[in-house]
């Protein structure tokens, strides 16, 4: 029997921990889970790659709206990195889909990335060529096209969420944006690429709200794919411009020293006009005020 429950994969990481911290205090029943160890007891072990132990949890869940958030995010152009990616995002949700083949949810919603449409024309919408120039995003689209595969075999809804460039307090410390925070908060040298290239920012809170709106939203389509963004883009200069007027640094910032990835594009710039139609969404959060808080949450660290 299905439960009127929650799953979530990806517990622990920096949308899992926002979005599981927003639905305890709604008190809603979550079956919360990450692949390693931690220390909250509320959130269950489950390794992607061990199809016994996803297909037992599964079991135990049997939850009626799953949030698939847990996999390996890096953009790196690396072999080790590529293969990596391969396992965890692509081979450990198709062992997570085939595990919901004797308890299928209703809605099952599966966190995607911009970078998949690559060197597309800007806007991206949700028609958009798909062009993933990274191991990372290959391995989403991968991902992304089993879940469709599986939607229409087990009828469940499916809802592909491709999210832009997060951020905001509690962001890994490794992540850039909480680099060049901390960096600036102890007035140390800063270096960069050229900063020329552009992202479509979104705040954490922001893709926070809208999850909840796709969980109460009512699709006409069993397969539905919504962009979910800050629908403007910056530079990374801006963004550092930004984060020294809060930090108030007197960091020393050098533009050139790293090179760029290859074949990344120049600008991302997310289409959000379905999420706004169907999930009655905006992002509420400006890029100041959102790079504010972060700061303040990496001050008080």
């Amino acid at each position: 029997m299905i439960k009127d429950t929650i799953l979530m994969t990806g517990a622990t990481s920096f949308l899992g921990r926002r979005f599981l911290a927003y639905l305890s205090k709604q008190k809603v029943d979550v079956f919360a889970t990450a692949s390693g160890e931690n220390k909250n007891l509320k959130i269950q072990k489950m390794n992607f790659l061990f199809p016994e132990e996803v297909k037992e949890t599964i079991s135990r869940a049997r939850s009626s709206v799953i949030y698939h958030i847990g996999g390996l995010v890096n953009l790196s152009r690396d072999y080790e990195v590529y293969k990596n990616c391969l396992e965890i995002n692509t081979i450990g949700t198709l062992n997570l889909l085939e595990s919901l083949r004797d308890y299928p949810p209703k809605k099952f919603v599966f966190i995607s990335t911009e970078e998949i449409y690559g060197n597309s024309n800007i806007p991206y919408t949700e028609e958009s060529k798909v062009d993933p120039p990274s191991g990372y995003s290959i391995s989403k689209l991968a991902a992304e096209r089993l879940c469709m595969i599986y939607a229409k075999e087990f009828k469940f809804q499916l809802i592909i969420a491709r999210i832009g460039t997060m951020y905001g307090p509690g962001d890994r410390i490794h992540r850039l944006i909480p680099q060049i925070i901390v960096r600036a908060i102890n007035n140390k040298q800063i270096d960069l690429n050229s900063g020329l290239k552009k992202r479509d920012y979104v705040f954490i809170d922001d893709v926070v709200e809208a999850l909840i709106r796709i969980k109460e939203a009512t699709f006409n389509n069993g397969v539905n794919i919504i962009n979910i963004s800050g629908g403007r883009s910056y530079s990374l200069r801006k963004i550092v411009d930004l984060i020294l007027s809060f930090a108030k640094s007197k960091s020393k910032v050098f533009y050139g020293q790293i090179p760029e990835r290859l074949g990344e594009a120049d600008e991302w710039l997310l289409d959000i006009h379905k999420a706004s139609k169907l999930l009655n969404w905006q992002p509420k959060t400006t890029i100041g005020e959102g790079l504010r808080q972060t700061v303040d949450y990496f001050k008080k660290r």
